[in-house]
């Protein structure tokens, strides 16, 4: 039989998994938003605020793949490890 968890380690897998989501669809926003003809000038990839835009992105897409790996793989302190 499983564990029971507390509330607060279900209660912190529920918030890693959707600040995870919530930072993997900024991060699609931000793909759809970069192809808008006002904005594409500004962040082309010849610009140095496109090249600190892009970087920026990929960044909030790491933290939010971890942030949903932490919370769907992740082990809570209570389990015991075996």
């Amino acid at each position: 039989m499983a564990p029971i968890r507390s509330r607060r380690a279900v209660a912190l897998r529920i918030v890693s998994v959707g600040g995870g989501a919530v930072l993997v669809g900024v991060f699609v926003a931000w793909l759809v938003l970069r192809q808008n003809d006002a904005i594409r000038p500004i962040v082309a990839m010849d610009s140095a605020l496109g090249w600190v835009a892009q970087i920026g992105a990929y960044l909030v897409l790491m933290a939010g793949v971890a942030l949903l790996a932490h919370g769907v793989f992740g082990r809570s302190t209570d389990e015991p490890s075996s």
